[in-house]
């Protein structure tokens, strides 16, 4: 077998996250009871499962092989997108999409070209790839943004002033007012999970998330490093890291960085805690 291309955990990384798109976007497709919106998810759907058959295909290409493994919060993303309670701009908000690019910041894409040794090949599958995937979140904004323009203009509905939805939204003010009351400070401020997702795709984070759920107690392991770097928000329960300088605490809605080479340790409070990470692999 010939020597692994330096950009072989790239193409196996886009492989990987592509299939687990269209697993719950699929599922979502299936669900939603709006012809226009189902247009738009299964197109977005297809385009992933295309994308995941090319990549497998390119890398067997090489002479290397991919096994492709559902991602720890798949199938909690696949509940959401099949769920009957929820709208479809709540599955938005929920999965973290229908944000827009900043136009002043790098998307997710831009550094893939960088490694000069990508072979002809590759670099036209990328091409494709990278084209159809800003179009895709063109369209999913797009989407999103009807669906907050068309909620906003209908009334609430006769002897319900507030309607549940915007209870809904009351209570999550309010629960984020209760984080920040508890010890959230500037440097950590409080964010939701729509939040935290859409500066991860602004920041240039990979598509990999990972959810990780700690034991009640859990004691902090050895300290280690990552060769990547990770933002992370607490989804719930008491996170904490232990660095070199010593322990730093985080709640529910706030979040942390650790670049790459950072030396550290992870353990949690009495309650233990539930911890979504995003990714950037250098």
């Amino acid at each position: 077998m010939s020597a692994e291309p330096t950009y072989l955990p790239l193409l196996r990384r886009i492989a990987t996250a592509e299939c687990n798109a269209e697993v719950y976007l699929s599922a979502w497709a299936q669900a939603t009871s709006r012809d226009d919106v189902r247009g738009v998810i299964a197109t977005v759907a297809l385009r992933e499962g295309e994308h995941t058959k090319a990549f497998q295909k390119r890398i067997c290409e090489l002479g290397f092989d991919v096994a492709i493994t559902e991602a720890p919060e798949t199938a909690g993303k696949a509940a959401i997108g099949a769920a009957t309670d929820l709208t479809d701009r709540e599955k938005f908000e929920k999965l973290g999409l229908g944000g827009r690019q900043d136009p002043s910041v790098p998307d997710r894409w831009a550094g893939y070209f960088d490694d000069t040794t990508i072979d002809i090949a590759t670099g036209e599958l990328l091409g494709r790839f990278i084209s159809e995937e800003r179009d895709s979140v063109r369209m999913l904004a797009d989407c999103y943004e009807a669906l907050e323009a068309e909620e906003q203009a209908t009334p609430a509905p006769a002897g319900n002033v507030a309607g549940g939805d915007r209870l809904d939204r009351i209570e999550q003010m309010l629960e984020r007012l209760l984080v920040r009351l508890d010890g959230a400070s500037p440097a950590n401020p409080v964010v939701t999970e729509a939040e935290f997702r859409a500066g991860l795709r602004r920041d240039g984070y990979d598509d990999e998330i990972r959810i990780t759920n700690y034991e009640p107690c859990t004691a902090a392991g050895q300290m280690h490093t990552h060769d990547f770097s990770a933002r992370l928000l607490v989804l719930g329960g008491e996170f904490i890291l232990d660095y070199e300088s010593g322990p730093q605490t985080f709640t529910a809605g706030q979040c942390c960085e650790v670049p790459t080479g950072t030396r550290h340790a992870e353990a949690s409070g009495t309650p233990g805690a539930r911890v979504l990470a995003g990714l950037k692999h250098h």
